[in-house]
């Protein structure tokens, strides 16, 4: 019990259970398909950071896009 007190959970975002399963097909793209590693996973962190960004849309959280209005950049 005296371990508990070390014990820290991962912290989750809205929409993070799509970055591992396209992280495993961009793998399997490149290793089983012969994709381009670099051209493949660019195109899953768009589709990714896509459906992290509905999540946070669906959730009323604030976007990217919303931080880098409110800060002029």
């Amino acid at each position: 019990m005296e371990q508990w007190q070390w014990v820290k959970g991962n912290p989750e975002v809205p929409g993070g259970y799509f970055m591992p399963r396209h992280l495993d097909n961009a793998f399997r793209k490149v290793v089983y398909g012969g994709e381009d590693p670099r051209e493949t996973i660019l195109d899953y962190v768009r589709v990714i950071n896509e459906e992290i960004t509905n999540k946070r849309i669906e959730f009323g959280l604030p976007t990217l896009e919303d931080l880098k209005n409110n800060t002029g950049r």
